[in-house]
């Protein structure tokens, strides 16, 4: 029995973390329309029908189209409404079937972030990693219809898969993070970093399978691809994003001082919900940066810096809280951080619970959350 017991803490506790905390974020928001509400649904899956989930669902019955009404779901990549439509093939409701694509992703990135931590950290830095992931103040967004989950479980497989040397299979896992979500372009130069790294950086040991890592640019050649079939222009997201979502690219001073300016200008949930949690994650993830940058391997802190591009230079910050789920160097700082500071670390877990707990009942009941 003792020698299974290292096995079940490296594959048991994560699945079992990712199956508890699901089923009670989802638990969760049901209560809250019952009980805050007083409505009790026609439908489980009509209370998580909200924003983007509802982009995702529409993906699956209309797929990519040139008809006016359908255009705005251009910018959405084709990976994750794949698989809701394979779902359905299971779960004929396509938003359950979503919630359950979305929280096996969940349980296979909890897997592959505790062997990625383990190669590097101590049994309880493991663990608080893998908590701190799943109880982030937004890590709720990993239970839902949105594409976070899938996002992160691809992107830490291929990082373990490239620590171990298996170009192959981290590039094809790269293949697939590159049509799950834009800031999978990131990881084709996080795994070159990589490559090199282990060889050293030293140039004349590179060999032919370092063009594995190069894979996530043929997966966003195939989005590329399909707006060109569709739309007669490869970079038709683009121009959808700029004249519907008003995302455009831009210094992230201005984001900070839209920002800033809404803290004292904004209605009260739009201080704490939009103005203030933007400049808290802004902040924080600049300080995981650094610490990135000392502590972790250069291909972690190049694939951290390359996301928090992505993420906040924009002239107008949309989401950001969710969008930065994906960095996992985050779990390992705060790792880290709380690992022989005990009084820090559950401190920190009941100030992450708190946003985790009123954005799950925003979202449930149709507010906007992140």
């Amino acid at each position: 029995m003792n020698e299974l017991r290292p096995k079940w803490d490296a594959l048991g506790v994560p699945v079992m973390i990712a199956l508890v905390s699901g089923l009670l974020t989802l638990g969760l928001g049901f209560a809250s329309l019952i009980t805050v509400e007083n409505y009790f649904p026609v439908t489980f899956g009509e209370i998580w029908n909200r924003w983007d989930t509802l982009h995702y669902l529409d993906m699956v019955r209309h797929g990519y189209s040139q008809d006016a009404e359908w255009e705005h779901l251009t910018v959405f990549f084709p990976l994750y409404p794949t698989l809701i439509y394979l779902g359905t093939f299971v779960f004929p409701d396509a938003t359950i079937s979503a919630l359950v694509v979305s929280n096996a992703a969940f349980a296979v990135a909890l897997v592959f972030l505790s062997r990625l931590a383990a190669l590097d950290f101590s049994p309880q830095c493991v663990e608080l990693a893998v908590v701190f992931s799943a109880f982030f103040p937004t890590a709720y967004f990993f239970h839902l219809g949105y594409t976070e989950s899938l996002y992160f479980a691809l992107s830490i497989a291929s990082f373990y898969m490239a620590r171990k040397g298996n170009w192959v299979a981290a590039g094809i896992l790269g293949f697939f993070v590159a049509t799950t979500r834009l800031p999978g372009l990131a990881l084709a130069v996080a795994l070159a970093v990589e490559y090199l790294h282990q060889k050293r950086f030293r140039f004349r040991e590179v060999r032919w399978d370092c063009l594995w890592t190069q894979l996530p640019f043929t997966g966003f050649g195939v989005y590329l691809l399909i707006n060109q079939i569709v739309f007669g222009s490869p970079f038709m997201f683009l121009e959808v994003q700029k004249q519907i979502y008003a995302r455009e690219l831009g210094s992230p001073l201005t984001g900070l001082i839209n920002d800033w300016e809404g803290l004292f200008t904004g209605s009260p949930a739009t201080r704490f919900l939009m103005s203030g949690s933007d400049i808290v994650a802004f902040v924080f993830t600049l300080v995981v940066l650094v610490w990135s940058a000392v502590k972790l391997r250069p291909s972690y802190t190049v694939y951290a810096v390359l996301l928090w591009l992505l993420t906040f230079c924009y002239g107008f910050w949309m989401s950001v809280p969710r969008l930065i789920l994906v960095i996992f160097p985050m779990y390992f700082f705060l790792a880290c951080l709380t690992e022989k500071r005990p009084a820090l670390r559950y401190s920190l877990f009941f100030a992450c619970l708190f946003p985790y707990v009123l954005g799950t009942l925003q979202f449930a009941r149709g507010w906007w959350a992140h």
